[in-house]
């Protein structure tokens, strides 16, 4: 998936208009997304490329649809608690969304020592989230769920920090740090 990606060199935006802007691609340099010029929607795939940090700001909406958000770099998404960054998936008849936000093995892992790296923070994420590494995850409300994944499943380097989250759709672990979570509908469920 990840090398069909690679023959793509740049991410493809259209000018903000009111309705937002639109964008697709691979993100390679270091990119802020807006409140102003959201909601970013999403026509294509987005991978933010290794050595690139996307900072999506607080109040920013990202609308996924269908496609997916994957982090080989850095991704800090800092919202406030009255202006969250808002994630995005297209609904469906089942009540799970099309659309995920994806940490991969590969990405700028949390340091806490450092205060660097990935990490989503007062965000609404209305969309599967998948962590296949150390990514703080802290006062957000999660409503699809988190996969943290296990070591058959993918390779996980590090281990998130899931702590005083609102969580619907439970958790799957690998291996992760779980502290001071409502979790709702799904409860913690352990991978191999």
């Amino acid at each position: 998936m990840v090398a069909s990606l690679a023959l793509v060199n740049e991410v493809s935006f259209c000018e903000a208009q009111t309705s937002g802007t639109f964008v697709s691609g691979i993100i390679v340099t270091d990119t802020t997304w807006t409140q102003t010029n959201g909601p970013y929607t999403l026509i294509g795939n987005i991978l933010v490329n290794y050595g690139a940090t996307l900072t999506i700001q607080a109040g920013t909406t990202v609308n996924l649809g269908s496609y997916y958000l994957m982090v080989n770099g850095t991704l800090q998404a800092i919202g406030e608690s009255a202006n969250p960054v808002i994630f995005n998936g297209n609904s469906n008849i089942y009540g799970s969304s099309g659309g995920q936000l994806t940490f991969t093995q590969f990405c700028n892992g949390w340091n806490s020592v450092t205060s660097t790296g990935c990490e989503l923070v007062n965000a609404v994420i209305n969309c599967p989230l998948i962590l296949s590494s150390s990514v703080e995850i802290t006062q957000d409300k999660i409503y699809d769920g988190i996969n943290v994944q296990s070591q058959i499943n993918a390779i996980q380097t590090g281990t998130p920090m899931i702590s005083n989250n609102l969580i619907q759709g439970g958790i799957t672990v690998g291996s992760a740090i779980i502290t001071n979570n409502t979790i709702m509908g799904g409860g913690i469920s352990f991978g191999l």
